[in-house]
């Protein structure tokens, strides 16, 4: 029997399966990372416009009111190995990392993945990544913040 766990919004309400559940929740968070990478990647402001980071750009160690989003500068795709298709490992792997004042991700964890193969392959390419720092106007200097990415591998993508 399949288990219950939510409803759909329909007019009237239906069971949607646990599986339903979880890609519904899977892709509002895909819709919310893709929207902090879109923003991690984009250029920052002249010093004449300077503005605060976006929100999700959060300090590690510091207090800053005024941040400079990272900017991405070297980006590598996770391999996704011809073994691995057959097996047909699919979905989303979420990252989470901290980017140093050396534009290196350290100290990365998955926090959700269909299955480790992935997981490395993803945890792989991410250390590959360099940006430019995250910049803390207020102490004039660049400052470690927390990043999260993510990688979806497809069987129907190469």
């Amino acid at each position: 029997m399949q288990e219950v766990t939510g409803f759909r919004r329909t007019s009237k309400l239906q069971p949607m399966s646990a599986l339903g559940r979880h890609w519904s929740v899977l892709a509002g968070i895909e819709v919310a990372l893709l929207i902090c990478m879109a923003g991690c990647t984009a250029t920052a402001p002249s010093s004449s416009q300077q503005e605060a980071a976006p929100p999700y750009v959060k300090p590690v160690d510091v207090e800053c009111d005024s941040i400079e989003a990272p900017k991405l500068q070297h980006h590598v795709n996770p391999k996704y190995p011809e073994d691995v298709r057959k097996q047909r490992l699919q979905g989303a792997v979420i990252i989470q990392g901290i980017l140093g004042t050396d534009g290196v991700v350290s100290d990365i964890s998955v926090l959700q993945s269909p299955s480790k193969t992935l997981s490395d392959l993803a945890v792989a390419a991410v250390r590959q990544w360099r940006y430019t720092p995250a910049y803390c106007n207020d102490l004039a200097k660049p400052i470690r913040v927390h990043l999260t990415v993510t990688s979806t591998f497809r069987l129907d993508q190469k």
